[in-house]
C-alpha cells in the first residue's frame, strides 16, 4: 500500500494537550468538499501520538493506496472528544454532553447510512482506476454508535455488537487480491474457535471466517491460511477439539502469550513478515487485554514500513480511559464489567485515554490500513 504524502521521513512532534486540540481543530473544516480535507493525514502523521516511519513501497494488496477521507461525523466526534476529554463515566450517564451527542446519531442497528461513511480511496496500478472502500465512522466510544442511548441500546449485547462494521466488499477483495494472492488472518488473543473469555465477544476466529468467506465469495472457512496467539493454556482435546475440520488444515495456532520483543519468533509481526507477501489480502485482529503489550506491537506496526505495507484491515480493542466501555451501570453489567477493573494512565503520552485512541486509529487510516476499534 503505497502512501502518497510519505516520500520523505516526518519528525513528530512530542504529543501535548495542546497539540491534539490543534489538530482537533485542524481537522474539522466546515463548508469544504471531501476532497480539500486530503492533506488532514499528513498534519495527522505529523501531530500524532504515535511515531511513524514513511511507507516507500507498495505493500499490502495489488491496489496502492492514494488517501483516506473521513466523514464529517467523524472529524467532529474527534473533536468533540478531544476537547471533553473524558476520563470517567460522567459525560456518558444520561443528559451529560457526550449521552447529548449520542442520541443525535442514527438509531440504526446495522452501520451508518452511505452519506456517514468514511472512505478509504486506492488505485490500481495497472488500469490507474480510483477505486474507493467504504468503512464505519470513528465515533462515540469506538464502539456501536447507538450504545448506551436508549434501553434496548443500553446492554451488554449491545456492547458487544459487531453489526456497526463495514468490511471491504466483494469487488475489494478481489481486485486487491488480484491473481495468486491470499486472503490471511492472523489472530493475537484467539481464545477458542467459537468461544472466549468474554463470553459473547471474546470469541473471534469464527466471526471472521464466515465474515470474510462470505465477503470474498469463498467458502468457509474463506481463508487460506489462520495464525492464532492465546495466553489462556487449553488442554489439546480441548483446544482442537472446538475447530470444524475445514479450519485444522489451515490454523497454526500458538498456545503462548504474544511477546513483544522484536526478535523473539514468539512476536506476532516475525511470523507475518514471514508468511505474507505483497498480493495477499492481509487481516489482523489485536485483543490481549493488556495494554502495555498490545501499544508496543502497534507502536511497532506503526514504526515498521515493511509490516505496515503488508496489512490491509486491523482490528483492535484498544483499552483506555473515558470510554461507556468502562461504565457497566450504562450497560447494565456487574460492577466490575467491562474495563471497570482495568488501572489506566491517563497521562498524556502514555496512550491509555480515549481521545488519543481516535488519534491512533486515524493515523493507521492514514497509512493505508482499514483500522477497526474491535470489541
Amino acid at each position: 500500500m503505497y502512501h502518497p504524502l510519505a516520500s520523505r521521513a516526518v519528525s513528530p512532534r512530542p504529543a501535548t494537550r495542546r497539540g491534539l486540540l490543534l489538530l482537533a481543530a485542524v481537522l474539522v473544516v466546515h463548508g469544504k468538499p471531501a476532497e480539500e480535507l486530503r492533506p488532514m493525514c499528513a498534519e495527522l502523521l505529523r501531530r500524532g501520538p504515535i511515531p511513524w516511519a514513511p511507507l516507500h513501497a507498495q505493500g499490502g494488496s495489488h491496489l496502492r493506496f492514494a488517501s483516506y477521507t473521513p466523514n464529517r461525523l467523524e472529524l467532529e466526534w474527534f473533536q468533540r472528544i478531544t476537547r471533553a476529554n473524558p476520563r470517567n463515566c460522567t459525560a456518558w450517564e444520561k443528559g451529560g454532553s457526550l449521552w447529548q451527542a449520542l442520541a443525535g446519531l442514527p438509531s440504526s442497528t446495522g452501520p451508518v447510512g452511505e452519506h456517514l461513511r468514511s472512505r478509504m480511496h486506492f488505485i490500481d496500478p495497472a488500469t490507474r482506476e480510483r477505486v474507493s472502500s467504504e468503512i464505519e465512522p470513528l465515533v462515540g466510544s469506538l464502539r456501536h454508535h447507538t450504545l448506551g442511548v436508549r434501553a434496548n441500546t443500553s446492554t451488554r449485547a449491545a456492547l458487544m455488537s459487531k453489526e456497526h462494521y463495514i468490511l471491504p466488499d466483494r469487488t475489494l477483495l478481489r481486485r486487491a487480491l488480484g491473481v495468486g494472492g491470499r486472503l490471511l488472518f492472523y489472530d493475537v488473543g484467539a481464545s477458542l474457535f467459537s468461544s472466549g473469555a468474554g463470553g459473547d465477544g471474546g470469541a473471534s476466529q469464527e466471526w471472521f471466517a464466515r465474515k470474510y468467506g462470505k465477503r470474498a465469495g469463498r467458502p468457509y472457512p474463506g481463508f487460506d491460511m489462520i495464525w492464532a496467539w492465546e495466553a489462556i493454556p487449553y488442554a489439546p482435546d480441548k483446544l482442537w477439539s472446538t475447530f470444524p475440520p475445514e479450519v485444522i488444515p489451515r490454523i497454526h495456532y500458538y498456545n503462548v502469550p504474544a511477546q513483544t520483543d522484536p526478535g523473539s519468533p514468539m512476536n506476532p509481526w516475525f511470523t507475518l513478515k514471514a508468511t505474507a507477501r505483497p498480493g495477499d489480502f492481509v487481516v489482523v485482529k489485536l485483543d490481549v487485554d493488556h495494554q502495555p503489550t498490545e501499544l508496543a506491537l502497534v507502536r511497532q506496526l506503526l514504526a515498521d514500513p515493511e509490516l505496515a505495507g503488508l496489512i490491509d484491515d486491523f482490528f483492535w480493542e484498544h483499552h483506555v480511559a473515558g470510554s461507556i466501555v468502562g461504565c457497566p451501570k450504562i450497560w447494565r453489567g456487574g460492577p466490575k464489567g467491562g474495563w471497570a477493573r482495568m488501572v489506566f494512565d491517563s497521562t498524556l503520552g502514555a496512550l491509555e485515554t480515549l481521545a488519543e485512541s481516535y488519534a491512533i486509529f486515524m493515523q493507521l487510516r492514514c497509512r493505508g490500513i482499514r483500522a477497526h476499534s474491535w470489541v
